[in-house]
C-alpha cells in the first residue's frame, strides 16, 4: 500500500532497489515501534496451526532452533538505537555498502561508518550479556540437579 501511494514520488534517479529498500526500512521501523507498544501476544490463527507440514519441511527441532535464533536476533537488535540498528541491518543483512547506505539514508558517509562501528560494538556487547546470562542460568540449573 505504501509503495502504491509513493509510486508517483519516484524520480528515476535513485536505483529502484534502493528506493524500495528505503520504503521497506521505514515501514518496518514503524511496525516495530507499534508492535513494541502492544502487550498482546501474537497467537496464530487456528486454521494455520492445523495445516499439515509439507514433506520437505524442516524438522520441528530445526524450526524451533531457527525461531529461537530469530527471536534472539530481534531482541539484540531491539537493544540498539534506531539509527544504529538501521545501519547494521542494511550493512549486515541487506549486504549494502556504506556509500549505498549513506545515499539511501541521506547521511554523511563518515556518520554511517561511525554508526556501523558503534552498532557492531553495541550488538557484540548485548550478545556477550546474553551469553553470560545463559551461562549463569545453566550453571545454576546444574547445581540444582546435583543437590539431593
Amino acid at each position: 500500500m505504501v509503495l502504491h501511494r509513493r509510486l508517483a514520488e519516484y524520480d528515476g534517479e535513485t536505483p529502484i532497489r534502493r528506493w524500495l529498500l528505503g520504503i521497506v526500512t521505514r515501514v518496518v521501523a514503524d511496525h516495530r515501534r507499534r508492535y513494541r507498544r502492544k502487550d498482546a501476544a501474537c497467537v496464530p490463527h487456528p486454521e494455520e496451526s492445523e495445516r499439515a507440514l509439507p514433506s520437505n519441511a524442516p524438522a520441528p527441532s530445526a524450526e524451533a532452533e531457527q525461531s529461537e535464533a530469530v527471536r534472539l536476533l530481534d531482541a539484540l537488535l531491539t537493544e540498539l538505537d534506531e539509527d544504529k540498528r538501521e545501519v547494521l541491518v542494511l550493512a549486515q543483512l541487506e549486504e549494502m555498502t556504506v556509500p549505498e547506505i549513506s545515499e539511501l539514508l541521506g547521511a554523511n558517509v563518515n556518520t554511517v561508518y561511525a554508526r556501523l562501528r558503534a552498532a557492531r560494538r553495541d550488538f557484540d556487547a548485548a550478545y556477550g550479556r546474553h551469553r553470560a546470562r545463559n551461562a549463569h542460568a545453566e550453571r545454576a540449573e546444574q547445581a540444582e540437579r546435583r543437590l539431593p
